[in-house]
């Protein structure tokens, strides 16, 4: 890249609002009533239905909340029904700022007097993103997490499907700093991740057989995905495919619930708090595959200095002890520069959400 280019992507970075995580996530429904009775019955949310916004609040036990909108012109003929909202300080400067990294406008921004203004850009990989910003007079309502994250109904992760895997990542690392991890090889697809806090991770890949256009997938914990899937079946979800099983991070349950909304159930093997607690184990094994060998041949040579002037020759002569304590303690150092080079390797984590106003 040039310098006067470099030059561009610092200021363009410069300039970059304090959003480094969704504040909260839309879904967009053809049938509101039918998803919101099966939201409450099948995870239990919170869901209350706002007639004269014709949307519903939803309360999945986080502090990043949702809400379900009733489909408009401009969702018709999309696969997308999943949409993340970054809650932005200003949203004309941030639709300029995203402009100058290759987003479109989808929808220009609507102001909701009192509250704020929302929004909608399509990033590269045809994905679509909300914006939100905050009245400078409106106080957001103060949110409180009524769940355990990685609790059966919560959030596990969120998921990005697009042909443009390298559009998407370039994007939302010069937007907003997240850093994918990868690429990993899960039942023989590439897949890149994003680690965040324990209400919000991304996973980015590429479209399975049958799957059109980009699209934006929410995955919730279950128990185990045998009563998941049957608690939704069961609450009018129609399941997509058989399991898929994500070992050693967990297995995975495709649905589609009444209002033709796209959604994953996960459980993790271990249920260690939900998705992001699996993958780092997970990361590291993939991540240190090259390591093991240099590991392997080193205690060969740490064996050896201590059966030569240690244990062995330790009761002919006190003094070879003496000699041999300094190379015990040399040991330990060996092993540690793996392990932190494990932990580095790992994608960045974000910020927990921001906060953000409810919106018509």
């Amino acid at each position: 890249m040039s310098k006067k280019g470099q030059k561009a992507v610092k200021e363009v970075k410069e300039t970059s609002s304090s959003a480094k995580a969704p504040s909260e996530v839309e879904f967009v429904s053809s049938n509101i009533p039918d998803t919101d009775a099966f939201l409450s019955s099948a995870f239990g949310w919170t869901v209350k239905f706002v007639a004269e916004w014709k949307m519903a609040t939803v309360n999945w036990g986080l502090k990043m909340t949702g809400m379900v909108r009733e489909e408009a012109e401009h969702d018709k003929g999309r696969a997308q029904r999943t949409i993340f909202y970054m809650t932005v300080p200003d949203i004309d400067k941030e639709y300029t700022r995203l402009k100058k990294l290759g987003a479109e406008t989808f929808k220009e921004p609507t102001v909701i007097p009192g509250m704020g203004a929302w929004g909608y850009v399509k990033v590269p990989g045809d994905v679509l993103l909300g914006l939100w910003a905050n009245d400078a007079a409106y106080t957001p309502p103060e949110r409180k997490e009524t769940k355990k994250p990685g609790a059966h109904g919560t959030a596990s992760f969120f998921e990005i499907v697009s042909a443009d895997i390298d559009g998407v990542r370039t994007f939302f690392n010069k937007a907003y700093n997240w850093e994918f991890g990868g690429p990993y090889t899960f039942i023989g697809e590439t897949y890149w991740y994003c680690q965040g806090d324990k209400t919000f991770s991304v996973g980015l890949r590429g479209p399975r057989k049958g799957e059109k256009g980009s699209n934006c997938l929410a995955y919730f914990n279950a128990d185990t995905i045998a009563n998941g899937t049957k608690s939704s079946i069961s609450n009018g979800a129609k399941k997509v495919g058989g399991a898929l099983d994500y070992s050693p991070h967990g297995d995975a349950q495709m649905i589609t619930v009444p209002g033709k909304i796209p959604f994953g159930l996960w459980t993790d093997k271990e249920m260690a708090g939900g998705h992001g607690a699996a993958d780092e184990k997970g990361e590291e094994k993939v991540e240190e595959k090259p390591a093991a060998k240099a590991k392997a041949k080193a205690p060969a040579k740490k064996a050896a200095a201590p059966k030569a002037g240690g244990r062995k020759v330790a009761p002919k002569a006190g003094a070879a002890k003496k000699k041999a304590a300094p190379k015990k303690k040399a040991a330990p150092k060996a092993a540690a520069p793996s392990k932190k080079r494990g932990r580095e390797e790992a994608p960045k984590e974000s910020k927990r959400p921001t906060k953000r106003a409810k919106k018509e």
